[in-house]
């Protein structure tokens, strides 16, 4: 309220919107307590400050907003859905916070426009897993009005790679927002949808070496021993959706250079091999990646120009020492491995897949040679002095990931006779 100037005997009428009150969207619907207090800082000279205030009970009866879950339609959505098509698998837009398969829904807005303000704290439970809200993305700019939607995508894939399998067909979920009910509603029992989503193919299974140029490319192969899972991870858009991942981080601090993926019409041309051997078979070999090497390339993934990026559903323990990736050559063609395995309740031991193969990519590309800078000397090919780096050899992992972030080991670096991974015939070429 502003200042008011009043002569003896006269009296002023003030209207205070309650709209106009900081948090007042934290009002619950009920009776409270209102006071109002005149010249709190005593500035006027006055004869008798004990009446400056005064105080009432009053009911306050709100039009509370509604938060629904809905299929979102509104926004040329069909539903819930698996998004298909290779502008989706290498993200639906350039500066999209994720990349590859969701599954989509929308937030409508009804009732009051405060609902633009609620903290979004959503859970989903896809395939008997909990998936945490921070995976989620925020498809639209922040809405404009009430009956608005706003749609929310799920990165389908970050189930499938940390959760529980996620294999083709029908999968149920349910999805819940506001489950704390920091937002006060109008209907606090439509908070929920559930459905039925169908996961249908990301491409056709390949079983051979799609003919190519001979050009240098990185060609991705999933490698299943016989008798294990297969979880799918060729066709349910897992190993694309890494891949894509893997490419806007690298972008990210290459000023834009990305590796080149072997593709065929225009996706990623991924060989999907059952191995000959059982996971426990594979165990029995001090180092369990060379008998898959051995079949890989004997089965013809053995090409002169190309590295194999292999994504293989079991573990390899050295020492008791947990793996989650491995590099090596095998007659002087060069094999990149991520491993992963389920352990109690469907959680995989190696959750940070796009990581793991960018670390074992970049160790095929030449990364880290005794030269550089930092090159730490107990265990070769990594770096000592930075825990946030990618090559990073110690135990004292930071976030986020880096890329040789100031120039001085394996990347763009300016050591004479040293190699520098930029100049490698598999990254896309400067800009």
């Amino acid at each position: 309220m502003g200042e008011a100037s009043l002569g003896p005997g006269s009296e002023s009428i003030e209207v205070l919107s309650l709209n106009d009150v900081p948090g007042l969207y934290l009002l619950l619907q009920g009776q409270h307590n209102l006071e109002l207090v005149l010249d709190p800082d005593g500035s006027v000279p006055e004869v008798d400050r004990g009446n400056n205030s005064f105080a009432l009970e009053r009911d306050f009866n709100f039009q509370l907003l509604d938060l629904r879950p809905d299929a979102p339609a509104d926004s040329n959505w069909p539903g819930p859905v698996v998004i298909g098509g290779s502008n989706v698998v290498y993200g639906r837009e350039d500066d999209a916070a994720e990349r590859g398969y969701c599954l989509a829904y929308g937030v409508t807005y009804h009732g009051d426009e405060r609902a633009q303000a609620w903290p979004q704290q959503h859970s989903i439970e896809m395939n008997e897993y909990q998936i945490n809200q921070w995976v989620f993305y925020y498809d639209l700019d922040p809405l404009s009005g009430p009956d608005d939607v706003q749609v929310h995508a799920l990165p389908i894939w970050k189930v499938a790679v940390g959760g529980n399998p996620v294999l083709l067909g029908n999968q149920s979920f349910t999805i819940n927002i506001d489950e704390s009910n920091a937002v006060v509603e109008s209907d606090e029992e439509n908070n929920t949808l559930t459905g039925v989503v169908r996961l249908a193919p990301s491409q056709a299974r390949t079983i051979v070496d799609t003919p190519d140029s001979e050009r240098a490319t990185v060609y991705p192969v999933y490698a299943v021993p016989a008798g294990a899972l297969d979880e799918q991870w060729d066709i349910n858009g897992a190993i694309e959706s890494i891949v894509a991942d893997l490419q806007a981080w690298l972008r990210l601090r290459t000023h834009g250079r990305g590796i080149i993926w072997d593709e065929a019409d225009g996706s990623l041309d991924i060989t999907f091999i059952r191995l000959e051997r059982s996971a426990s078979e594979l165990a029995g070999f001090s180092k369990p990646w060379k008998p898959v090497i051995e079949e890989l390339h004997r089965n013809g993934l053995n090409g002169p120009n190309k590295i194999y990026a292999v994504w293989h559903p079991s573990v390899s323990r050295v020492s008791e020492t947990v793996l989650c990736g491995v590099q090596t050559e095998h007659e002087s063609v060069s094999y990149a491995f991520s491993f992963f395995e389920r352990v109690a309740g469907g959680k995989n031991v190696c959750v940070n897949q796009p990581v793991t193969m960018a670390h074992e990519l970049f160790h095929a590309f030449g990364a880290v040679a005794p030269c550089a800078t930092n090159y730490a000397s107990d265990h070769a090919a990594g770096v000592e002095d930075d825990p946030n780096d990618l090559m990073y050899s110690g135990d004292r992992f930071g976030i986020p990931i880096e890329l040789d972030e100031r120039r001085d080991d394996y990347f763009d670096h300016k050591i004479p006779g040293c190699v520098d991974t930029a100049d490698s015939p598999f990254l896309e070429p400067r800009r």
